[in-house]
């Protein structure tokens, strides 16, 4: 899968060399530019055409209009109330969307939280800030926001003590609650610590701005304060070559394209389960082992799914003939099991990203997801991913990139089973094809999940070997019994 997309996305160098053996083997030699990707530079489209689009906004709710709001399924009544602190602003048509968004956004008292496409934005302010929307010029309409708006639809109807995730507003970041002013010297303030505190049982500070927790009020009450952006479903999840370069076609690559193209000068973070960092497969390129859920531990004690999947991107081969896609690469590992209990734990996605980001990642793999509960779902860990992505793709602010992968799942062969944050939609969501023995490499794993997403959307993106790989086994594993092959450094 790596070797795919660093092959595919390098154009060759104007001064290839083409030559033909008398077998009639033609052989190309090609110099890659040097900096071709970090070169890269975007242009910011500053026209000032109008958008075509109608006056609408298609929420998770339905459609609203300006006369109201058409649901698409029934809403318990209590969560039919009005959220006091948010509006719904429609554009109108004769002005540009961007415009208005700003001219709202520079006003005191108020502060766009969401587009709501193709004509929406979502605003919160304080009521003096909400009132003043209506005398913009390209305001067609303010519309209430139901309190419905910020609860998982998984949750709407149920009663009584529920394990829970909380979340506040986002930025750049996600805010540890909210806090506006308007010029007359009202303040809507509130910390989403104190809902966390006051609202729900057992709570425990996932990152700022998000916590877990069991409700001790209702789902309508908590959705109603103002520093709750989202209250849904807590996640659980689950972690989802000699061959694979094979069925990739990357040794051929090698035998009749003459090129360094082997991951040198590629960091690629991959976050997992932990690793096995001296098992001697990865040499000295590890740049960076961190734990990002806070055991104090990055060992792989338990499957050994994160040193089999690293192996699988980059491992060298040092230890047999099993090796990755990109072995010249380097690694930043974020380990994310609890090596007390064996489970996979929540980490912050964009504090993940960010991270990889900054350690000089390009290129982020992740072998893991939710469970069947968020099957084919656009959770907020979907919108974390894609909140980021765009974020570094923005080459005209200097920025460089970051391929995201996530794995479909392992819940096929049924449609609709593609778990979250593989739902996203600037991720390059991946299902597993089969990687050794009969059906090799056409067939697709039964077990692989598939699309399409709940809004339609076609997933997963790519197919790569996932099922009989073999890659590296972690020493100090302690669950590797499902293995079908295995010797002292390998296994599939």
């Amino acid at each position: 899968m790596l070797g795919i997309l660093l092959l595919a996305s390098i154009p060759l160098a104007n001064d290839s060399e083409v030559s033909q053996t008398e077998d009639g083997i033609e052989w190309i030699k090609f110099e890659l530019p040097k900096d071709t990707i970090r070169n890269l530079v975007g242009h910011l489209d500053e026209s000032i055409s109008l958008e075509e689009r109608p006056l609408l906004a298609h929420s998770r709710l339905g459609i609203h209009d300006a006369s109201g709001v058409l649901f698409d399924r029934d809403i318990p009544h209590e969560l039919l109330a009005p959220r006091s602190d948010l509006s719904l602003v429609l554009v109108s048509t004769e002005f540009r969307l961007s415009d208005i968004r700003k001219q709202i956004q520079d006003m005191n008292g108020v502060e766009v939280r969401e587009f709501i496409s193709p004509s929406g934005l979502l605003v919160q302010g304080t009521q003096n800030g909400l009132s003043s929307l209506q005398s913009i010029q390209g305001v067609s309409a303010t519309q209430p926001v139901p309190i419905a708006m910020m609860v998982d639809f998984a949750i709407m109807e149920s009663d009584g003590t529920l394990p829970v995730r909380i979340e506040s507003w986002k930025s750049d970041h996600l805010l540890p609650g909210v806090d506006i002013a308007d010029n007359r010297g009202m303040r809507l303030y509130q910390n989403l610590d104190f809902v966390a505190k006051n609202f729900l049982l057992n709570s425990y500070l996932a990152e700022t701005g998000r916590y877990d927790g069991f409700t001790s009020q209702t789902i309508a009450e908590i959705a109603a304060e103002p520093s709750v952006a989202w209250i849904g479903k807590q996640p659980v999840l689950t972690n989802w070559n000699d061959q694979s370069r094979n069925h990739m076609n990357i040794n051929a690559m090698r035998s009749y394209y003459t090129t360094d193209l082997d991951g040198s000068g590629q960091i690629v973070a991959v976050a997992d389960s932990g690793l096995d960092h001296d098992h001697g497969d990865f040499g000295n390129r590890i740049i960076g082992n961190v734990d990002i859920i806070g055991d104090g531990s990055t060992a792989d004690a338990h499957s050994g799914h994160g040193t089999h999947v690293a192996c699988t991107v980059l491992g060298d081969g040092t230890r047999g003939n099993y090796q990755g896609v990109a072995p010249e690469a380097e690694l930043y590992f974020q380990a994310m099991e609890n090596d007390n209990n064996g489970n996979f734990q929540w980490a912050s996605i964009n504090n993940m990203l960010n991270t990889a980001y900054s350690n000089g990642a390009r290129i982020h793999s992740n072998s893991w997801g939710s469970t069947s509960s968020d099957w084919g779902e656009y959770t907020s860990s979907s919108e974390d991913v894609d909140d980021r992505t765009r974020y570094y793709d923005q080459y005209y602010s200097g920025r460089e990139g970051l391929v995201v992968l996530f794995a479909a799942g392992n819940d096929g062969p049924n449609s609709d089973t593609i778990g979250s944050p593989g739902t996203a939609k600037n991720t390059i969501t991946v299902g597993n094809s089969q990687n050794r023995y009969s059906g090799a490499p056409n067939s697709i794993m039964d077990g692989s999940s598939r699309g399409p997403v709940d809004d339609g959307r076609i997933k997963p993106d790519i197919l790569a070997p996932g099922g009989y790989v073999r890659s590296c086994r972690a020493q100090e594993a302690t669950d590797t019994g499902g293995a079908t092959w295995s010797n002292n450094w390998y296994l599939e």
